[in-house]
């Protein structure tokens, strides 16, 4: 995927066909994309499941501190909400403990669950009903394309008829793909 772009290399050592591309990436300038999207990535921000009710609107966040993975999305994601509504809530970013070996983001689970962080910003697919989470408000969402290299840009044509055929002939594929393999994330069947 785009996210894992700067480790993998083809058999050549170039990469020919990348999925997970946002619409504003930097790597347009090496890639293109067909006109239709592979998904819609979104990211969240979380309560836990017994203070659903807390939240009863927006203004349930101000005071309250929100913990992201530091230098992650979901906390580009965050701060830009907080920009947009201008709603006094703090951004606590968490970072990985290389001496401890624990990731930045068991670290915010962990300090969430303790209560140390009232909430939690993530990628929607990241957060399931399992645990006790539930969604808030989205503060973004994005256009995840398939990208073809600009020596494969041969591969495009097939690639837009490909999903044509795909959306000519079953419709609600993506969805369906969605629903298979995201239907135990936090944010469906609320």
């Amino acid at each position: 995927t785009a996210d894992d772009a700067d480790g993998f290399t083809g058999a050549d050592g170039k990469i020919d066909i990348l999925a997970g591309v946002p619409s504003d990436s930097a790597l347009f300038r090496f890639l293109r994309v067909p006109h239709v999207p592979m998904l819609v990535e979104s990211h969240f921000v979380y309560c836990r499941t017994q203070e659903m009710n807390a939240y009863v609107d927006y203004t349930s966040l101000i005071g309250k501190k929100i913990g992201v993975t530091a230098g992650s999305l979901a906390e580009q994601s965050v701060r830009k909400w907080k920009a947009m509504t201008g709603f006094d809530y703090t951004v606590v970013p968490f970072y990985d403990d290389t001496v401890a070996n624990i990731s930045a983001d068991t670290l915010r689970v962990r300090a969430f669950h303790e209560g140390k962080i009232d909430l939690v910003g993530d990628l929607e697919n990241q957060v399931f009903k399992d645990d006790g989470m539930q969604p808030v408000v989205q503060v973004s969402s994005v256009n995840k394309y398939i990208g073809i290299s600009l020596r494969s840009i041969y591969l495009m044509p097939e690639l837009s008829r490909a999903i044509g055929i795909i959306y000519s002939s079953s419709p609600h594929f993506f969805m369906d793909l969605e629903d298979k393999y995201y239907s135990e994330i936090a944010t469906r069947n609320i």
